[in-house]
C-alpha cells in the first residue's frame, strides 16, 4: 500500500511540473471610460508599482475530485519570510493563493496555464487584493519552470509587480 502511494505522489508532482512550466507577465486592461480614467490616475498616486519576486516551497497537503491542496513557506519581496495556502483546479487550469506575512497581512493570488501543450504549457499570476497593509492590492507576473527536489517538494519562482 505504501508503494502505490510513493508512486502516486510521484507522478502527481511530475504533474505539477507539466502545468507550471513557466510564465508571463500580464497587463492590465485599458479603461475606456472617463471616470474609470480618473478613478485609476487617483489610484496610481497612491499606490506606486514595485518590484515582487521570491521563492516558495510547496508540499501537498489533500486531494479531491479536481483539487488538489498545497502549503507552503518561502520569502517574497514585500511579505519577506511567508506562508502559503494554495488551491489548484486541474482541468480548469487554474489556482488560487494566500500568502500571510508575520504580521498576517494578506497577499490573494490567482492564477491560470496558458498553452495546450503540458510540457510548455506557462501560467499567468494575478494578485486580486488582500488584508492589513496589503488591502486593495494589485499586480500580475509570471513564473519559470518549476523545480520538483528530489523530496517531492515543489520549488516556484515569482516574478512581476505589485501595487498597494
Amino acid at each position: 500500500m505504501k508503494t502505490t502511494v510513493k508512486f502516486f505522489v510521484v507522478n502527481a508532482f511530475i504533474l505539477l511540473v507539466f502545468f507550471f512550466s513557466s510564465c508571463k507577465q500580464i497587463t492590465e486592461p485599458t479603461e475606456n471610460t472617463i471616470a474609470e480614467k480618473n478613478t485609476n490616475i487617483a489610484l496610481n498616486k497612491a499606490t506606486s508599482e514595485r518590484p515582487f519576486k521570491g521563492t516558495m516551497l510547496y508540499t501537498i497537503t489533500g486531494m479531491g475530485d479536481n483539487v488538489w491542496y498545497l502549503t507552503g513557506t518561502g520569502n517574497l519581496t514585500h511579505l519577506g519570510n511567508c506562508t502559503t495556502v494554495e488551491s489548484i483546479y486541474f482541468w480548469e487550469g487554474r489556482g488560487e493563493d494566500t500568502f500571510t506575512a508575520a504580521d498576517g497581512s494578506q497577499i490573494n493570488m490567482t492564477w491560470y496555464s496558458v498553452g495546450e501543450d503540458e510540457a510548455t504549457a506557462t501560467f499567468n499570476w494575478t494578485i486580486v487584493g488582500g488584508t492589513g497593509r496589503f488591502a486593495g492590492a494589485g499586480g500580475s507576473g509570471e513564473c519559470p519552470p518549476v523545480i520538483v527536489n528530489p523530496d517531492g517538494t515543489l520549488g516556484i519562482e515569482f516574478i512581476g509587480i505589485i501595487k498597494y
